[in-house]
């Protein structure tokens, strides 16, 4: 660190964002300050929000009872190595059920309660860091710039004119606006975001035709929310594939990978060799052909990664595997987050770009399940025409009268435009920081602080987590979390694997601080 560290006490860690991934490191961080408490002498925590609470971000705001999380409660946690955190949460709240039905591991609850849970691990949190002796500052604004300073400490600039100094700052700014659709007027007929659900498309008539961009995990929870706010008219999803997302197994076994998977990966991080995409396929089709046993028939990945069939017969086809057999290439695609990132660290270049070309759309449409309660929602309102999911989207442009022109491709080569009356983007966020709007992340690229991943957000440095700059050195004092770390760890829109990776800095600063004071 510095020539200031030679005193704990004048050690100030600056959190950019107040989401989920930032209580979670701020949890396992105060977690490590309760087994170690002479590190928490004088130290300063400030939280960098500007909305009035810290913990929900806008993944998890208030909203409605319909909006669901697309992982079990078993699987949400903010500690990276608890898994059932949250439902013990519940338990000590005697949060029994929800939506009239037991909560069990395997059960879906909303985004709000989780939310909910989020702000007391927050608030818990700053009340222990406090009680051990740390100063907590709460500063409700956003940072736009970082720079460093003459005592080569770090200045934090805020958009209401604020100015703060730190020794060490961890961004875990959330997930960048999506910049696609910048051509679209705002106007109270677009939702650039389908959240909150509880206010899309404030209003907009009942009646109203709705084009959703995307087909994904985020269009489904648009389709949803609508439905549930009384929406009568006919809505539209659209993208380029038509895909829908996989739906949950209710029979999916628990399972963990082999050590083989995890020792051939090390293996090579430790030789600092790569791998092909062969390779790295080869090693996850050994763990499916494991899970099976021998003889026992698998669903085809060929056709779950490819086919793209009529959104009502796919539908019916998921909603009736999910229900009666257990899905196995689920079960080990979700044990993968437990190394998914070591896999994307040693595969090869060739094999990364490979990826983004050819298997993205599909891993994305795939990989991340949504609840069999939304499923049979969707299927309902694709049989009584509600709903159209289509795919060869193109482009979007605004009517001059209002309302707006979705041009799809066709089978017979002649463009079709759909018009409809309100729009909403359910694409997602954005990786892309060279066309993000974010002053922070744009001032940090122009000053050589930062420098763009290929593959996504900012270049990191896989082991610590610290931001890679324009000489291509270690910036140790500044650390990245979420979907700006994307292009290192590949999968941080998972919150199985932020937390992971929360835990894993929050702990590595932690032992910093305890050699900070060994030597003072």
């Amino acid at each position: 660190m510095g020539k200031r560290d030679v005193e704990a006490s004048e050690v100030t860690v600056s959190i950019v964002g107040g989401g989920s991934v930032a209580t979670s490191w701020c949890y396992h961080f105060v977690q490590e300050l309760a087994t170690h408490p002479e590190r928490a002498r004088g130290l300063t925590l400030r939280i960098h929000e500007p909305r009035e609470r810290v913990g929900r971000g806008v993944a998890y705001a208030d909203d409605l009872q319909s909006n669901l999380l697309n992982v079990t409660v078993g699987a949400m946690s903010v500690a990276g190595d608890d898994k059932m955190h949250f439902k013990r949460w519940l338990d000590a709240k005697g949060i029994g059920s929800f939506a009239e039905r037991r909560i069990e591991s395997s059960s879906f609850v909303s985004r709000e309660l989780f939310g909910r849970y989020l702000e007391h691990v927050f608030d818990e949190a700053v009340a222990t860091a406090v009680a051990l002796g740390a100063n907590v500052v709460r500063v409700h604004d956003a940072v736009i710039s970082l720079n460093r300073a003459e005592d080569s400490r770090w200045t934090l600039q805020g958009a209401g004119g604020g100015s703060w100094k730190a020794d060490r700052v961890v961004l875990a700014v959330g997930n960048l606006r999506s910049t696609r659709f910048e051509h679209i007027e705002p106007a109270a007929s677009y939702a650039p975001t389908p959240y909150p659900t509880k206010s899309l498309l404030d209003g907009v008539g009942v009646d109203a035709r709705i084009g959703i961009l995307g087909t994904s995990l985020s269009a489904v929870d648009a389709i949803v929310g609508l439905l549930a706010r009384g929406h009568r008219g006919p809505i539209y999803a659209v993208s380029r594939n038509g895909r829908l997302p996989s739906v949950r197994g209710l029979l999916n076994p628990p399972l963990a990978l082999r050590s083989l998977v995890r020792d051939a990966l090390v293996e090579r991080k430790r030789l600092s060799q790569k791998m092909t995409l062969e390779e790295v396929f080869n090693l996850i089709r050994l763990e499916l052909v494991a899970a099976h046993g021998a003889g026992s028939d698998a669903e085809s990945l060929h056709q779950i990664a490819f086919d793209v069939p009529d959104p009502a017969e796919y539908l019916d086809r998921e909603i009736e595997i999910a229900r009666t057999q257990p899905r196995v290439w689920q079960a080990v695609a979700n044990a993968l987050n437990s190394c998914v990132d070591l896999a994307w660290d040693v595969l090869d270049r060739e094999g990364r770009q490979r990826f983004e070309q050819e298997w993205r759309p599909s891993w994305m449409a795939r990989r991340v399940s949504f609840p069999l309660e939304n499923a049979l929602i969707l299927r309902a309102m694709l049989e009584d025409g509600r709903l159209e999911v289509r795919r060869g989207f193109e482009s979007v442009v605004s009517l001059p009268g209002g309302g707006y022109s979705i041009r799809l491709s066709s089978s017979t080569g002649e463009p079709e435009a759909l018009q409809v009356d309100a729009l909403v983007d359910a694409t997602g966020f954005s990786t892309d920081v060279t066309k993000s709007d974010s002053l922070l992340v744009k001032g940090m690229l122009a000053s050589g602080l930062a420098v763009a991943d290929p593959f996504g957000g900012i270049r990191v440095d896989f082991d610590s987590g610290a931001v890679l700059g324009a000489s291509d050195n270690v910036e140790p004092t500044i650390t990245v979390l979420g979907s700006l770390a994307a292009g290192t760890y590949f999968w941080t829109n998972a919150m199985e694997v932020n937390a992971r990776l929360a835990m894993n800095q929050a702990r590595a600063l932690s032992k910093d601080l305890g050699r900070v004071l060994l030597m003072s």
